[in-house]
């Protein structure tokens, strides 16, 4: 089987995988897109459908992108614009300036010379 490239070469794998049927999908973000296509594609094969947040080109609010504009967006300016679609402008602005301070390891935990024994007698010796 080749490898699908399209969203109509992985919809058309998913219909194959799934055989006769009858079969729930259930798909997350791009594969949510798929199993939808899978369902309008072979309804005989895919009896429903669980859609865990596809994408939604094809309502007002999504954002339009090209290729080419895609290539050309600075990253920063992307991650912004997505977190303020997710979370809102408010969200947004709480956020503080400051980059969040990097973790350092840990020292290793210094362990006591002698065994502790819990809940018991220490062994005579």
């Amino acid at each position: 089987m080749p490898i699908a490239r399209s969203l109509a070469d992985h919809i058309a794998d998913l219909v194959a995988v799934v055989g006769d049927g009858p079969a729930v999908v259930v798909g997350h973000s791009y594969g949510g897109a798929v199993a939808l296509g899978a369902a309008v594609q072979a309804p005989e094969v895919i009896g429903a459908v669980g859609a865990y947040e596809p994408p939604m080109p094809w309502t007002p609010w999504w954002p339009r992108r090209s290729a080419s504009s895609i290539a050309d967006e600075d990253p920063a300016t992307f991650a912004e614009g997505f977190f303020r679609r997710v979370v809102g402008d408010a969200g947004w602005d709480r956020l503080s300036d400051r980059p969040a301070p990097i973790a350092t390891p840990m020292d290793p935990p210094s362990w006591p010379s002698s065994p502790i024994c819990v809940g018991r007698s220490p062994p005579s010796t």
